[in-house]
């Protein structure tokens, strides 16, 4: 199994939207790849809640792949780069960690 994280950094323009409203958009937009991504199992978007350093990131995505080749479909798959590209009206910054279990 792959556990694969992205951390993202909002801008203003998120604070717009409703971060709220965005990780609730966001979680209908990546749970609606789930059994169209073969090999993803699970997907979750949380924002943090209690941000004990201005350095730390705002949001969490967390998914579960059952092999590398899932992640490898993923990264390539149509359905995500539409939700990539969409929300990258509202990221400053991302980081990222994939580990295998």
């Amino acid at each position: 199994m792959i556990r694969h994280h992205i951390l993202w950094r909002y801008t203003e323009k998120a604070e717009e939207y409703g971060k709220e409203a965005l990780i609730a958009e966001l979680n209908r937009r990546f749970k609606g790849l789930i059994g169209k991504v073969e090999g993803l199992t699970s997907i979750e978007i949380t924002a943090s809640n209690v941000k004990a350093d201005p350095g730390f990131h705002d949001v969490l995505l967390y998914a579960e792949f059952t092999d590398r080749a899932a992640l490898a479909g993923y990264m390539l798959d149509e359905g995500h780069a539409e939700i990539r590209d969409w929300d990258q009206q509202y990221v400053c910054d991302r980081a990222g960690f994939d580990i295998e279990v």
